[in-house]
Order: structure tokens, then C-alpha cells, then sequence
């Protein structure tokens, strides 16, 4: 029984979020006084967004710099936003069903993992909606593509991570082990897999030959996980930071000082407030971060 607690767990939290955060996002509060805290590290920045957005969950950056947000809603919404590198937000699609993690494929099709069907989306990037593939094995996770060209897909209510070939065709990588609600998915270039749990934090490598082993054990229910510079990036939905994790397992905070807020500062005194979704642009110079508030924040990497 408490494993199933767990499961649900990402989302009762963020109903307990909107009424008293929204104030939060909407003032981009920088602080009590005009001049940021003071702080080490590369600065943390809200986007100023124009336009109708209630991103909370997945996140992906196309080659042009634009930025989409899933918005979960607890299990009941509908929508992926895009917002430019301008700060302007449109509704990409409203037609999905609990969206949750995503990517893009080689086309610039944005593949969407649904938590209410056994589908995966293909969204176009004129906005038109298919069913990529359907499978009984699937339900909500997230997706990342390897250099391989092979889709990954984690599948957080069986701890299962699948590989679709170009072909369609599935195949079960790993299940259970070290993995226990395991949500984020990213590939390095080597095509090693990792998975992020959001019970308890830990990170699972998967080989290339199927082998699996614990990575790092992260002190955080962790969101979704990115690869950038041969760097792994974790959000920490509970703890409130963001963790930088080498290829060796060693872990370390990258920005947050662990405050439930949302203040703009160096990387060690910003604050964040659920952090969930993360990407990172197509140079590798900028991490994106989606927040269960609405805020959608950015980091320089370089």
C-alpha cells in the first residue's frame, strides 16, 4: 500500500499548490529589497511570459529556443503551451490527456507520454495532433530519444522502461530494481539511460546491454532529469533545488538554497517552489524550469 501512496503522490501535492503560489508567480518576486540576493553561480531568471500559461509538468526546448510546458493539473489538463524565446505563450494543443514528459524527434514532432491513455501524441509543429503509438503497456512517465534513434519511455505505475525502435517496435529494457516510480528519462551520448525516481530520488543507469545499477541517491522526490554537457540536471520537486549530477554518480546542488519561493538570484540564492519539468536548448547553454506554480525559470549553463 504504500508504494500505490507513492504513486499518487505527484498528484495530490500539486493540488495543494494553486491558491496560495499563483500570488508567487504572477509578482516574479525578486525579494524584499530592489537588488537581488547575494549568492554564487550563474544566475536564475523568471521569464517574463505574455499570454495565456499554466505549464506545471514536462518541459522540452526545440532548435529555435521555444519552450514547452505539459500542463498536468493534477491529472485533468489538457494542454501544451509554447513559449518563444520573446516570453510569448500560445496554446499548442489542447487536446491531450494529462500530459506529462515529452520530446521532439528528428522531424521537430513533439512526442507526449498521457497519463490518462495508453497513447503516445505526435504533435506537428503546426499543432496537428496523432496517436503515435498505442500500447496497453503504457501510461504516463516521460520519453527521451538516444543517439541511437531509438525512443525511451519510463512507465512510472509499473516501473518499466521501454525502447520504441523507429520501427515501432517495443521492447522492455528494465523493471524494478532500483527503480520505484521512476519518472524523468534522458540519454547521454554514449546511449546509456538514466531514470529518475520521484518516490525517493534515486537515479538508475541503464547500459546499452540492459545492465542497470544505481547511479546516485538524490535526497529528493526528483521530477524530471535532463543531459547537458555530459552532466546529468535533476529537479527537486521536494527539496526545492536543482541537483547537478556527474557521469560518476556525484552529486552536488546546482541552484536553490532550498526555500519554497520564487526568487531570482545567483544559482546559491535563488529559490524555487516544486520544480518539475527541465530542459536544456539546443546549443546547451540554458536550462529551462518548469515550476507546479506556473513560473517558468531559467539558468545559464555557460
Amino acid at each position: 500500500m504504500l508504494r500505490l501512496l507513492f504513486k499518487t503522490t505527484r498528484f495530490s501535492i500539486s493540488i495543494l499548490f494553486p491558491v496560495s503560489i499563483l500570488i508567487l508567480s504572477g509578482c516574479g518576486d525578486s525579494g524584499s529589497d530592489d537588488q537581488p540576493p547575494a549568492g554564487e553561480g550563474p544566475l536564475v531568471e523568471s521569464v517574463t511570459i505574455t499570454g495565456d500559461f499554466s505549464g506545471d509538468d514536462g518541459l522540452s526546448v526545440d532548435n529555435q529556443g521555444n519552450v514547452y510546458v505539459s500542463n498536468l493539473a493534477s491529472g485533468s489538463g489538457t494542454t501544451i503551451y509554447k513559449v518563444t524565446p520573446q516570453g510569448a505563450s500560445t496554446v499548442l494543443s489542447s487536446e491531450l490527456r494529462a500530459p506529462m514528459g515529452h520530446t521532439f524527434d528528428a522531424s521537430g514532432n513533439l512526442l507526449v507520454s498521457n497519463d490518462n491513455s495508453t497513447a503516445i501524441s505526435q504533435i506537428s509543429p503546426s499543432g496537428q495532433l496523432i496517436e503515435f503509438i498505442n500500447d496497453p503497456r503504457f501510461q504516463g512517465g516521460s520519453l527521451a530519444f538516444g543517439p541511437d534513434g531509438n525512443l525511451y519511455h519510463s512507465v512510472y505505475a509499473t516501473d518499466k522502461i521501454y525502447k520504441i525502435s523507429p520501427e515501432k517496435e517495443i521492447t522492455e529494457i528494465a523493471s524494478g530494481g532500483t527503480m520505484d516510480v521512476p519518472f524523468g528519462i534522458t540519454v547521454d551520448d554514449s546511449n546509456n539511460v538514466y531514470v529518475a525516481n520521484f518516490s525517493d530520488g534515486r537515479i538508475t543507469k541503464i547500459t546499452p546491454e540492459g545492465n542497470t545499477s544505481l547511479l546516485v541517491d538524490v535526497p529528493s522526490r526528483i521530477g524530471y532529469v535532463v543531459f547537458a554537457n555530459d552532466k546529468l540536471y535533476a529537479t527537486g520537486f521536494s527539496s526545492n533545488v536543482i541537483y547537478e549530477i556527474t557521469l560518476n554518480g556525484t552529486l552536488s546542488t546546482f541552484a536553490g538554497d532550498g526555500r519554497a519561493g520564487t526568487v531570482d538570484a545567483a544559482a546559491s540564492a535563488a529559490s524555487f517552489i516544486a520544480p518539475n519539468g527541465i530542459g536544456v536548448d539546443a546549443n546547451g547553454t540554458t536550462l529551462y524550469i518548469s515550476q507546479k506554480n506556473f513560473a517558468l525559470r531559467k539558468i545559464a549553463l555557460q
